[in-house]
């Protein structure tokens, strides 16, 4: 007697399949097309084989019960073919299938599908007589075409393993192995109808790892990710496809999503997604942080395609009662010209996202590519300083304007190179950042500024305290405050020595994340100085919020305030601001006599820039402060003189 119950199990997990595919919200990429064809086979596979299993006993009809048993060859022979389709479609889209691929992937299948539609006639693959079912000569035959299918999967696994990650791999040796195991059980026993059963437990397996949006879609989004654009783009390059790719930026993302919600980010993306698709992108993919990479196939009308998506983000994007403008800026790159490998066009979209003076739309065959050759080499020139301990240290002078001397001053790392020359902090410090070596090179300049505290560093040039550039991601690290704090012990350094320099760059999340650490050190004597004032994305409310004692302005808020009366205007009132907090300013970028003055006009506290010194080592820096005459006492000698 025939065992239903596999059937039955089957049809619940392939139900339980097509629930989370649902909930999901799959976006149309043909490789979630192809796995709903795969369990599509599957289910109707498994339906008609319950049904004419069922009617063995059910219904004493011999004719429907043939129909149905010639139904499920039908479906059950279009099963292992679908699989070698979605293997085949983790790296391919069906348009780059070659003609041999496709007449691989359908030969076999159009011959069997043709032995059983013609079976009513021949009976070459099973016969059907009084509510008897019997396998015939021709049933070896669909065996061996399911074989060939297992074994084609099998080896274009093994030829595209560079391709397919660890759990691509698992994902596709288990299919092969439980469906090729079940096939042999139900040879074996003819009862036992566990072929489904087996492809249906594929499926899920498939479903929660493959098909995980983790392991080849951004989780957010539903879009392809960074992986996914490695495995698929590869495939172009290898052939010398020309195509087009798109990097679009979202400025101010972190803004949107501090003010309007992550969901409501994600929910605008997949909006620009669907409105991409329908201008004809081939792919899309997600890169996080607001950066999405848009592939277009080849065509002349490029240029109206970007007017068209420059147009839509002139118009509000809604979601629920919200609704926003997004801002963008737009990179076109033609490949294989512009770029030659995935690599490439990942750095190209890290770079233009770096680059946010690039003006909204930016054609990368017109950008000068040792730009971005130069952005290479700087992160493999951190990796090396990082590795070899090759940074280099400089300080900058800090004039007071109210004891009129070099009150003190900041150290800056650089890394002397080669081939590249001197890389200053504000060159290498994003690179560092994002591949979290900012760190170890944190640390160290921590470090050797202790020593040079230290060895009489201060004394020696009249000097309060030294600041020293910190990162905020530095500031998530654990245990960071504990190994600064028992670094300064161990070279006798005074809390109130040390003044850290924090990045504008501070969202609200991350403020409310480096608050308990700002404020513990801050108990204990150490400063901090909120940088670039004035240009950033921060909220004010984050100078009187977390414990900032410095604020310095940004060198463009300077320059600006000398030739425009508005941002003059802004700038005194800023400092007088500043004063009422209690907070000291230091101006940045000063680097002419008119913005000295404008400043001491301003009761600015202190200034740093070009105007003073340029960088200088140690040795350079005591011999500066040392023989330092004052802008204002120069002033006056020469008044005296005349």
């Amino acid at each position: 007697m025939t065992d239903i119950s596999y059937h039955i199990a089957a049809i619940a997990l392939l139900f339980v399949v097509y629930l989370c595919y649902y909930l999901n919200k799959k976006t149309p990429f043909f490789h979630n097309k192809s796995f709903f064809i795969f369990i599509v086979s599957i289910t109707l596979s498994s339906v008609f084989g319950l049904l004419s299993d069922s009617a063995d006993h059910i219904v004493n009809i011999n004719l429907i019960g043939y129909m149905l048993k010639w139904f499920y060859h039908i479906f059950h022979a279009m099963c292992a073919p679908t699989a070698l389709l979605y293997a085949i479609s983790l790296r391919k889209e069906w348009k780059n299938f070659g003609r041999l691929e496709k007449i691989g992937l359908f030969a076999p299948l159009a011959a069997v599908e043709a032995l059983i539609l013609t079976n009513p006639v021949t009976d070459f693959i099973f016969t059907y007589q009084n509510m008897c079912y019997h396998r015939e000569k021709g049933m070896f035959f669909i065996y061996l075409v399911a074989a060939y299918y297992l074994f084609y999967i099998i080896i274009y696994t093994i030829v595209s393993r560079r391709d397919f990650s660890t759990g691509v791999m698992i994902s596709i040796c288990t299919l092969v192995s439980v469906i090729s195991g079940a096939v042999l059980i139900q040879m074996i026993f003819p009862t036992q109808r566990v072929e489904n059963f087996g492809m249906s437990i594929c499926a899920l397996t498939i479903l929660l790892t493959i098909q995980n949006p983790a392991s080849v879609v951004d989780i957010s989004t539903g879009l392809y990710n960074r992986n996914t654009l490695i495995a698929m783009t590869k495939y172009n390059f290898e052939k010398r496809k020309k195509f087009y790719m798109l990097t679009i930026v979202i400025d101010d993302y972190e803004r949107y999503s501090k003010s309007l919600g992550r969901k409501f980010t994600s929910n605008v993306i997949k909006e620009i997604a669907k409105e991409l698709f329908s201008m004809g992108a081939e792919k899309i993919y997600y890169l996080g942080g607001g950066i999405t990479c848009v592939e277009f196939p080849s065509f002349s009308e490029i240029n109206v395609k970007v007017s068209k998506i420059c147009e839509r983000f002139d118009l509000p994007w809604h979601f629920n009662n919200n609704s926003t403008i997004i801002s963008v800026r737009i990179c076109v790159a033609v490949c294989p010209d512009d770029a030659d490998s995935s690599s490439k066009l990942l750095d190209i979209a890290t770079w233009f996202e770096s680059n946010k003076n690039s003006g909204k739309v930016l054609y990368f065959s017109e950008v000068d590519n040792s730009c971005l050759t130069r952005a290479s080499d700087v992160k493999a020139a951190v990796k090396f300083a990082v590795v070899n301990e090759s940074f280099k240290i400089n300080y900058y002078p800090v004039y007071s304007f109210g004891s009129d001397k070099i009150s003190y001053a900041e150290a800056q790392m650089y890394i002397p190179d080669s081939s590249l020359g001197a890389i200053s902090f504000e060159e290498f410090f994003p690179v560092a950042e994002k591949s979290g070596d900012i760190a170890v090179i944190g640390e160290r300049t921590f470090e050797e500024v202790c020593r040079f505290i230290s060895s009489g560093g201060l004394e020696s040039n009249g000097f309060d305290h030294i600041e020293i550039p910190v990162s905020v991601i530095q500031c998530m690290q654990d245990n960071m405050a504990e190994k600064y704090i028992a670094m300064m012990e161990k070279y006798n350094v005074a809390p109130q020595n040390i003044c850290f320099r924090i990045s504008e760059s501070i969202t609200a999340e991350l403020s409310l994340l480096i608050d308990n650490y700002m404020n513990n050190l801050s108990q204990k004597g150490l400063s901090f100085c909120f940088d670039n004032y004035g240009i950033g994305k921060s909220d004010i409310s984050f100078i009187y919020n977390l414990p900032f004692s410095y604020v310095k302005i940004a060198g463009s808020v300077i320059s600006a305030a000398l030739s425009n009366g508005k941002a003059a205007t802004m700038l005194e009132s800023t400092l007088a601001l500043m004063n009422e907090l209690g907070i000291k300013t230091i101006a940045g970028g000063v680097d002419s006599e008119n913005s000295f003055r404008m400043l001491c006009d301003m009761k600015c506290d202190f200034a740093e820039g070009a105007f003073f010194s340029p960088a200088l080592d140690a040795s350079e820096l005591s011999a500066f402060s040392n023989n330092f005459k004052s802008p204002l006492k120069k002033e006056a000698d020469s008044i005296a003189q005349n």
